[in-house]
C-alpha cells in the first residue's frame, strides 16, 4: 500500500525528473544560440554598407571622415580628418588613382602623392612645411 510518505517521495522525483528536464532544453537551446548569435556578430561585422555620391561617414571613436563625391567627374571617396583641417593630410581614392593632399587651410590642399593604380610609377611633391 501507498502511504503519504510514498506519494511525496513520487511527487518529489517527478518534480527533479521535470527540473532536469528543463535545464537539459535551457542547455540545449544555449548550444545552439551561441553559435547562431557569433555567427550574426561576424556577419554583421564583415557586411557591406554601399555609399553614394553625396553620403557622409563618420568613423566611430576617431576624428575622422568620409565624403562620396565626384573628382574631375570621377566617383571618389574623399577622407580627411574632423576638425581643423590646416596641415592634416587627406586622402581621395577613385577607381583610377589615388592622391595623398596636405591642407593648406581649410578650403585649399596641395597634393603631395598620387600614384594610378596597376602602375608602378608614383609621383611625390617636396613642400615646405
Amino acid at each position: 500500500m501507498n502511504g503519504p510518505d510514498d506519494d511525496q517521495a513520487v511527487a518529489a522525483n517527478e518534480s527533479a525528473i521535470l527540473s532536469s528536464r528543463r535545464v537539459v532544453a535551457v542547455g540545449v537551446a544555449v548550444a545552439l544560440l551561441l553559435p547562431a548569435a557569433g555567427f550574426a556578430l561576424a556577419r554583421q561585422s564583415d557586411e557591406v554598407i554601399p555609399i553614394a555620391v553625396g553620403d557622409v561617414v563618420k568613423l566611430t571613436g576617431a576624428p575622422l571622415g568620409c565624403a562620396a563625391r565626384f573628382q574631375n567627374g570621377i566617383r571618389a571617396v574623399d577622407c580627411r580628418k574632423i576638425g581643423t583641417l590646416r596641415g592634416t593630410y587627406g586622402t581621395i581614392l577613385t577607381a583610377r588613382q589615388v592622391l595623398v593632399v596636405r591642407f593648406e587651410d581649410r578650403r585649399s590642399a596641395r597634393i603631395v602623392f598620387s600614384a594610378h593604380h596597376q602602375r608602378r610609377g608614383v609621383q611625390t611633391c617636396h613642400t615646405s612645411p
